[in-house]
């Protein structure tokens, strides 16, 4: 046996003790197996709304050339998301030449299915317009992180300092504080010059009730205090009193004129 045999066979021993039900050898000449793969595993308390089976076929000299993959939607994937997560494998096998792999594949794999793991995501209409604004929303992350990128270190360092110098206020010197000051009351000043000239001015009236040398008379007219008021004598109306009334009304008058 090759030192490549051996290390592909302690590789399948080890996937089969993590993986255990999940995990199914086809072959073991050349190694091919099947993994189920899901976001969550079972006992989380997380939904599975997609799952797989990743399916890999060991070359005689894997790791030093990648594994033929293949991805059997399960549940929950398109067709297009299953090419999505195919062409993602083979991107995370480049990356991982030269050490045994499938392990860190299977971690990369399950961390995208979290990521997508969406209700109703199959071939109906609803869905293809759900992936639709899912994609558009990435596409508008990626290019706003490319935009940020791409400033220059001079204006994201300055944007920085004058974050800061918000966070952290101006510092106050007798200096400062003596020119806000004087700006302050010069502001105040001017508003209280306006707020005068824009009193409303009083009507007659106003002006006569406020003084103290008017007062209004009985008839609700205004006269001079020092003004003489004469008393005007009572009207009787004899109309409203009986005979005898008036004959009281005579003896009253005559009481009062001996007095």
């Amino acid at each position: 046996m090759s030192a490549f045999e051996e290390d592909q066979a302690m590789e399948a021993e080890a996937l089969d003790s993590i993986f255990m039900d999940d995990f199914e050898q086809i072959s073991s000449s050349p190694f091919h197996y099947r993994i189920k793969l899901a976001p969550y595993a079972p006992g989380d308390g997380e939904e599975n709304h997609v799952a797989i089976i990743f399916q890999c076929e060991i070359p005689a000299t894997y790791p030093d050339i990648a594994p033929a993959m293949e991805v059997i939607v399960e549940k929950g994937l398109s067709d297009e998301q299953r090419q999505e997560l195919l062409t993602f494998s083979a991107e995370k096998a480049e990356e991982n030449l030269g050490m045994a792999m499938v392990y860190t594949l299977c971690e990369e794999i399950q961390e995208w299915l979290r990521n997508n793991n969406e209700p109703g995501l199959d071939n109906s209409m609803y869905a293809s317009m759900m992936r639709r604004e899912q994609d558009k929303k990435k596409e508008e992350i990626a290019s706003a992180e490319a935009v940020e990128a791409a400033r220059p270190v001079e204006e994201l360092e300055e944007e920085e300092r004058h974050r800061q110098k918000i966070l952290e206020g101006t510092p106050v010197s007798p200096e400062t504080f003596s020119a806000w000051n004087k700006t302050f009351l010069e502001e105040m000043e001017g508003r209280n010059k306006v707020s005068s000239d824009e009193k409303v001015k009083m009507t007659g009236r106003e002006y006569f009730a406020e003084s103290d040398a008017w007062v209004l008379n009985e008839e609700n007219t205004m006269i001079e205090k020092d003004e003489e008021v004469t008393e005007t004598p009572l009207a009787v109306d004899q109309d409203l009193f009986a005979d005898d009334d008036l004959d009281d009304l005579d003896d009253f008058s005559e009481d009062d004129d001996d007095e």
